[in-house]
């Protein structure tokens, strides 16, 4: 059990993440960005796969709202 202990004592550290300025934070979002722009259509859908089914689910809830009132327009006349 002594010898568990001393192993564990012997791995890393835990990382310590340093603060960052608002400089530092606005070069990754700058970086951020301009990876984000060179992506291609299927690069993006691959990335973003859950992005793209909660749009899709969506704009068809709003689409239907609209098919909705048609119908019923169509039903009473």
């Amino acid at each position: 059990m002594t010898t568990d202990l001393r192993e564990k004592d012997k791995e890393d550290p835990v990382d310590v993440h340093t603060v960052s300025t608002k400089q530092e934070i606005a070069e990754d979002v700058r970086e951020a960005t301009e990876l984000e722009h060179k992506l291609t259509f299927f690069q993006a859908v691959k990335l973003y796969p859950k992005a793209i089914g909660w749009s899709m689910y969506f704009s068809l809830g709003v689409i239907m709202l609209g098919e909705i009132n048609c119908l019923l327009y169509a039903c009473v006349a």
